[in-house]
Parts: structure tokens; sequence; C-alpha cells
């Protein structure tokens, strides 16, 4: 494979539980070249001129044969000492957030998803995810009709990777308002409000590297 800065890539991909014999059906699709969902927009970006399937797991000496094939020297890499870089406070926007009242929040995701081509992701009551999968997710979510009218809430859900507990104290400390932070199950929720009044909501994905 090469990629626009005409550098040769050589991966060597083991895959598990995929049926040995090929039927016209199969369970478990091996796909090359893009992902194995159908969004439109993750296709490989290059040229496969080489591409071999085995029926076992090849040992390391073997795929270390098939790259050093034909005579192939790789260039030796330098050392470089990796840096310490603190953890940026927002890792970039994750979602664009919507809100509604019980009564409208169904009628509202059925005609995005009819008008606008979005996908349902996530469905549970009062909550849903929709997506374009080339953009950042569409979340709609229930509240309070006194809540919806205060016009206090957050539109944007950003993410990060530093500890929730501590970034609260952090802001907290520089002046911003701590509401509440939420376990939503999958995430750690922080809600604030910043020094001039604005809503802001960051989340954090449990299982990241510094749990």
């Amino acid at each position: 494979m090469r990629n626009p800065v005409t550098e040769w890539l050589s991966m060597a991909v083991s895959l598990l539980s995929v049926q040995a014999v090929l039927h016209p059906i199969i369970k478990n699709r091996c796909i090359v070249g893009r992902k194995s969902t159908d969004e439109p927009y993750f296709f490989f970006q290059g040229r496969i001129d080489d591409l071999r399937i085995y029926n076992r797991a090849m040992q390391d000496r073997e795929i270390e044969a098939l790259y050093l094939e034909g005579g192939y020297k790789p260039a030796p890499m330098p050392h470089v000492e990796p840096a310490e870089e603190p953890i940026p406070v927002l890792e970039g926007l994750d979602d664009i957030r919507m809100v509604f009242t019980k009564d409208t929040i169904d009628a509202a995701a059925d005609w995005y998803t009819r008008n606008l081509g979005f996908n349902i992701l996530m469905q549970e009551e009062g909550f849903y995810m929709l997506t374009l999968y080339n953009s950042p997710n569409l979340i709609l979510e229930c509240v309070k009709a006194r809540e919806l009218e205060s016009g206090q809430e957050a539109s944007f859900i950003f993410k990060t990777n530093r500890d929730i507990v501590e970034l609260s104290s952090t802001l907290s400390a520089a002046g911003a308002r701590i509401e509440q932070i939420r376990d939503e199950g999958f995430a750690w929720f922080l809600d604030f409000m910043d020094p001039y009044g604005q809503a802001w909501i960051i989340m954090r994905e449990k299982g990241s590297h510094l749990s």
C-alpha cells in the first residue's frame, strides 16, 4: 500500500472466529478497503497492490520475511525520546446537543431522520443519538419545560481525557459554577456555567487511558 506521501506500508492482520470455508452468505464478512459497516465515507485512500489471505495464523518470522521480500531494506528509524506533553483540557467537539420537552422529542427525531437524512445510533426514553456518519453526532435530550424556557442549556458537548473530578475543581477555582457531575454509564458528564453565563458540557468516556 502507498499513502499520498509515497511511503510504502506493510501490514499483517489476524482475524479470529472467521469461517475458513467460503459460502454464498457468510455471517462474519471480511471486507478489504473500507469499514465493515455501511458508512460511505470510510474507504481506503490509496492502492492495495498485494493482498494475501492465509488459512492459518502466521509466525513472526514469516511476516518479517514477507516484509523484506524482494530485497527491501527499510530505512533505520531515528530514536526520538517521547516528550511529556500536558493533557489538553478539551480534545475536540464530540456532539451537538438539542433539548426538547417530553411531548416533542419523538416527533423531532422522526422529522430529522425522514427529512434531513439522519440515522439513529442510539435511542432510549427521552434520548436520541443521531448521526450523518461524517460529522459530530446530534444528541436530542428531553428536559423539563421550565429548563427549556430558561435558555441556559448547553448546545455542544466537548470531550476530555482529564480526570473529571480534578477538572471540575480546576474550573471551579477559575470562576466557573459547577452544576453537576453525571454518571451516564458509558461516560462522565460535567455540567457547568462559565463566569459569563454560558452553559457547558464536557464528557469523559469511561475506559479512557486515565481511569
